[in-house]
């Protein structure tokens, strides 16, 4: 089976979830990895999490481990998202995160696009990860030492990075039959008075790329229907898009995965 993991995000913890990623499925699977990486931290700092913006040794030093085929760095957004703000239909002011993420998330699966069509070659898994994102499941369960049940997160400690590598290096992630035209996710169904879809991490084969591709465009026009009907501002938008983007607006399906997930949090 050939794999390609796009992992995208903030370099903020990716000491911590290294060796997760690495161990337990890009090595077995011999996966290609294409990195989308933001290096501006400044827009969410839950539990503490550094703002200062990352720099280039610990770009490099992600580069260096996870060796790429290719990787788009993300530094200034502002004229990207002055041209959204063009619209005077909707305030998106307070979500330039929101369109930072997914604008990192469709460069990346640009490179994986241009790869594919230089190399003539063809994925039969294609995985969205985040750099700060614990999966577990059946075969890796969570490490009971790592998760705080309060906090209902993984808490960033350097003594937990040994702790996680020696934990998954004979470990496994085991993914789900993938069919054409569906998309597989953390978890969906109704919140309050619509749907919604995680979109933290999500995996699919090539026959919905182009879709996927193509996410970052119709979030505005998919904002607007939201605001228009009135769902999905009351605590829940972005998965509220992701779930009439993949159901509605392109017919695929959608399945919950048998994976889970957690974020990895600093407190220090």
């Amino acid at each position: 089976m050939k794999v390609a993991v796009l992992l995208t995000g903030q370099l903020r913890t990716f000491e911590m979830v290294k060796y997760l990623h690495m161990n337990a499925l890009i090595s077995k699977y011999n996966a290609d990895v294409f990195l989308g990486i933001d290096i501006c931290n400044k827009y969410q700092c839950e539990y503490k999490n550094s703002n200062v913006e990352t720099d280039s040794q610990i770009v490099n030093k992600a580069i260096d481990f996870f060796k790429p085929i290719d990787t788009f760095i993300l530094d200034n957004f502002t004229e990207e998202f002055n041209k959204l703000k063009l619209c005077k239909k909707i305030d998106i002011s307070q979500f330039k995160l929101l369109f930072r993420q997914y604008y990192v998330v469709k460069n990346t699966y640009e490179l994986l696009i241009n790869y594919i069509n230089n190399k003539d070659t063809k994925y039969d898994l294609i995985i969205r990860l985040r750099f700060d994102q614990f999966i577990f499941s059946n075969e890796l369960p969570i490490a009971p030492q790592l998760y705080d049940n309060v906090l209902n997160t993984i808490l960033y400690n350097t003594n937990n990075t040994e702790l996680l590598d020696n934990y998954t290096k004979d470990k496994q992630i085991l993914f789900d039959e993938v069919n054409n035209d569906t998309i597989y996710v953390l978890g969906f169904g109704d919140f309050k008075h619509y749907k919604y879809a995680n979109d933290q991490f999500f995996y699919h084969n090539q026959s919905i790329l182009a879709q996927m591709f193509r996410f970052y465009d119709n979030i505005l026009r998919i904002m607007k229907y939201c605001n228009k009907k009135k769902i999905g501002n009351d605590g829940a938008l972005i998965e509220c898009i992701f779930y009439l983007y993949i159901t509605k607006f392109n017919n695929i399906n959608i399945k919950r995965s048998n994976i889970s997930g957690f974020f990895i949090r600093e407190l220090n």
